[in-house]
């Protein structure tokens, strides 16, 4: 009598091969949909902030109170950042929590500013030149960040109307703790910062990459915004 167990009647629980493989298959399906709809998600919140943002800027502009641009946002939006070239218009919020940079790019430092001509940016204990220093997401709204060029034209904008233009005048990449990039300048600046590399992985950099603008004199900076 041969010893194979099917011959007295007795079964195997383990799954067929086959049966195996389609388990697998669903899974993979279910992973990759999770990660496709998270993917979009976040590039959707970001759009979807800056246009619920953007009532709440309109409004201060009126005249209004710095209202939440959501019922739940401890945040408003103080600045208006735009790059003609890559046809970049963006609001910055007012801080750089990881919820805050989750809808749109943050004013670095704790000031609230009302106007960009009384004091706004890291300033030397003088009164002296100041350093706007912007962060922002490598894969949302700082993504534009990769193709900026030297010579590129850079304007922000208060709540109040007041506006600057900054042209770029320098970019490179640091390391995460280096964060001297937001001290004041010996001249009136513009700082946008986002992680390195750009293609990295989500959640893991070590690196910052930094565009340095500097401000070009009010009656250029007139000029410019008008064009």
């Amino acid at each position: 009598m041969s010893g194979d167990p099917t011959h007295h009647g007795e079964t195997s629980h383990h799954p067929a091969p086959d049966a195996r493989r389609a388990w697998i298959a669903r899974a993979l399906i279910i992973a990759a949909c999770v990660a496709l709809a998270h993917g979009l998600w976040i590039p959707a919140k970001a759009v979807l902030a800056q246009h619920l943002m953007m009532r709440s800027w309109q409004a201060a502009q009126a005249g209004g109170p710095a209202l939440p641009p959501w019922p739940w946002a401890d945040t408003t939006p103080v600045a208006r950042l735009t790059l003609p070239r890559l046809e970049v218009d963006q609001l910055v919020l007012a801080g750089t929590s990881g919820s805050e940079l989750a809808f749109g790019p943050g004013l670095v430092g704790t000031m609230r500013p009302t106007s960009m001509l009384s004091g706004w940016g890291a300033r030397s204990q003088n009164g002296g030149p100041q350093n706007i220093a912007i962060a922002g997401h490598r894969d949302t709204h700082f993504r534009f960040m990769q193709h900026i060029a030297m010579g590129d034209r850079i304007h922000l904008e208060a709540a109040d109307g007041t506006r600057r233009a900054y042209t770029v005048g320098w970019t490179g990449v640091v390391a995460e703790d280096d964060t001297w990039v937001a001290n004041p300048t010996p001249h009136d600046a513009l700082t946008l910062i986002t992680c390195y590399p750009f293609d990295g992985i989500a959640g893991q950099a070590d690196q910052r990459f930094v565009v340095r603008a500097n401000h070009l004199p009010d009656s250029d900076a007139f000029q410019i915004a008008q064009r």
